[in-house]
């Protein structure tokens, strides 16, 4: 995960507790001085004979790489045993460095809890990926946003039901659980009386927040050419932020949101190619498409 996932889950004041994959954090003077330092613990799993060192930094402001505000940042170290190429880590000299953000208070979870946290993820996935595999809720059979949205949640409905279901008739079955550490005790510090001050002219009271970034006015990408003698952005109308109107005059429904490295919010909008007219496909589509569609 980059700063461009990140950045919406700390506008949206959503908790997350995500791998992260800006190695580039391990450069910040914050994070090398961190790892000077002797770990805030060592964990070593049954399936592996390696321990692990794990940093914690409560507060690291990278906002300047695009993140939204200061965020907890979990590094977890592990020597190097062998020479081959990892798909997880970054190598530096003789250590595996894996990150992890989390917006989780250092209070309530320590490092060891959002680390067991992220791989326990393993419990749910399995299931997902069953659900998928037998109900596939996620492939696109309707050319309406309603109709798509209730075959969603009309096939998350069936799944949970399912669920319900054999837990009630085989009760001796229980569910994964996660144990997690004993809070920290609070620390009570003695505070000095403060003295009197000498009255301050009064000023207008500033913020300590900065303002959260907002979206401008949706526009159309400029991805079509008129060299290719297919329609320009300019020749699509936005209605609204659920439908945009082609040059022929067809309603097209939005089908994906996505986010470029930028922070920029992309909309992809799709309709049934078969209610257009024969001499203006050719203008839209290409011959390998089978749906008209357009980014946003």
């Amino acid at each position: 995960m980059a700063a461009s996932y990140v950045s919406p889950l700390q506008q949206a004041k959503i908790a997350y507790a995500i791998r992260c994959r800006d190695y580039h954090l391990l450069t910040d003077p914050t994070v090398v001085e961190a790892l000077r330092q002797p770990p805030h613990a060592t964990i070593t799993y049954p399936d592996s004979p390696h321990p692990r060192e794990l940093f914690d930094i409560p507060c690291l402001d990278s906002t300047r790489r695009g993140y939204h505000e200061p965020m907890r940042l979990v590094i977890v170290r592990m020597e190097r045993f062998d020479k081959r190429k990892r798909a997880v880590g970054k190598c530096n000299g003789k250590y595996i460095h894996e990150l992890f953000l989390t917006s989780l208070p250092v209070e309530q979870f320590t490092a060891t809890d959002v680390l067991n946290l992220y791989c326990g993820r393993g419990g749910f996935e399995q299931t997902l990926a069953e659900e998928d595999k037998e109900q596939d809720g996620d492939r696109w059979c309707s050319w309406q946003a309603q109709g798509q949205s209730f075959w969603q949640i009309l096939n998350q409905w069936v799944w949970n039901w399912r669920i319900r279901a054999g837990a009630a008739q085989s009760p001796q079955l229980c569910g994964r659980q996660t144990e997690w550490s004993s809070a920290l005790p609070e620390r009570t510090e003695e505070v000095a009386t403060p003295q009197p001050e000498a009255p301050q002219p009064a000023s207008a009271p500033q913020s300590s927040k900065l303002p959260a970034p907002r979206y401008g006015a949706m526009t159309v990408s400029e991805g079509w050419a008129k060299s290719r003698h297919k329609y320009a952005g300019k020749d699509f109308k936005i209605l609204d932020d659920e439908s945009v109107e082609c040059p022929d005059g067809h309603r097209m429904y939005r089908r994906e949101i996505h986010y470029t490295r930028r922070g920029d919010m992309q909309m992809l909008f799709s309709m049934n190619p078969r209610i257009c007219a024969h001499e203006i496909r050719n203008q839209c589509i290409k011959r390998t498409q089978n749906a008209c569609q357009i980014d946003g």
